[in-house]
């Protein structure tokens, strides 16, 4: 637990069967924490959650919010819930950098923050990305493979560039999204998939650089 903590780090460690139902965290970070790194780590084996933003007291934050977030460089492997979460009731900045994230039911979960999300490897998720509520969000430079679906870009403002989607994991926009310079490859079905009722809005811009036997599919 990190707790009203300002320059922490935590590096070179391993986090193992992690789990309790309600709790179960590897880094819970809470309070008017700023400036914290987590590299160079390993998170194995049925966390719940490996690394996460939380309030302190039952949902509401007593003695300030957590600021700045960077996660560099960690391996992550069979998280039961979220491997990367920020609650709702936060609002951290993260950085989310250089990270492999395997098996797991959701990689990356943020609600209410701005994030950069770049040059992860994301395998096998549920959910790769997830991004909600308000935030500005940079989702670039990473690869994904074998995901149920790759991103799913439901903040309030969503730039998707440079990241190369493998073997299947589609982009789900609800809300503004940018889609531009990606590389889809090895599908057999949809590449973006946008329900509702303001569907062919959802998304007001997509270029993709490569894109080979795949489909987009628009439905209202």
């Amino acid at each position: 637990l990190l707790f009203d903590c300002l320059d922490g780090t935590v590096e070179n460690s391993t986090f193992k069967r992690i789990f309790k139902d309600g709790t179960g965290y590897g880094i819970a970070i809470t309070n008017a924490c700023d400036n914290i790194v987590i590299k160079n780590n390993s998170f194995l084996e049925k966390g719940r959650h490996y690394i996460a933003v939380v309030s302190s007291r039952g949902g509401v934050t007593t003695d300030g919010f957590t600021r700045h977030v960077d996660v560099l460089d960690n391996i992550f492997r069979d998280c039961a819930d979220e491997a990367v979460n920020s609650h709702p009731t936060s609002s951290p900045i993260f950085r989310v950098i250089g990270n492999e994230i395997y098996d797991s039911r959701k990689g990356v979960e943020l609600a209410r923050t701005d994030s950069i999300i770049k040059d992860n490897k994301f395998y096998r998720c549920g959910n790769a990305v997830v991004t909600l509520s308000t935030g500005d969000h940079v989702i670039e430079g990473n690869y994904f493979n074998g995901n149920r679906i790759s991103i799913i870009p439901h903040a309030t403002s969503n730039l998707i560039r440079n990241n190369v989607f493998d073997n299947g994991g589609y982009i789900m926009p609800e809300l503004n999204a940018v889609i531009e310079n990606n590389v889809f490859k090895n599908y057999s079905g949809y590449i973006i998939s946008a329900s509702g009722s303001s569907s062919c809005g959802s998304f007001n811009h997509v270029s993709m650089a490569s894109i080979r036997r795949c489909k987009v599919r628009l439905s209202s």
